[in-house]
């Protein structure tokens, strides 16, 4: 049942990617959670687990997509406002 759960959601995730890639809109919102939702696992990484390399390694990247997921660009790219700049 569990196993089922998580194939699931690594199919979602997957299709976020594969969308985000593809340059479609919708898959900005669900990779943003899901970076947020990653950061309790860097610290537990960091923290209890005392895995320090593979949190610092996982927190420099969870944290580089998160900040490029809210830049600028993305933000227009995201509203459409891009494409707007380039036909106007």
């Amino acid at each position: 049942m569990i196993r089922n759960y998580f194939v699931i959601v690594g199919v979602a995730l997957a299709a976020v990617g594969l969308g985000l890639v593809a340059g479609r809109r919708w898959a900005r919102t669900p990779a943003i959670v899901t970076q947020l939702l990653l950061l309790p696992v860097v610290y537990t990484l960091i923290g209890p687990s005392q895995q320090l390399l593979l949190g610092i390694v996982a927190g420099v990247y969870v944290a580089g997509t998160f900040l490029l997921l809210i830049s600028e660009p993305s933000r227009n790219w995201s509203m459409g406002l891009d494409e707007l700049g380039r036909q106007g």
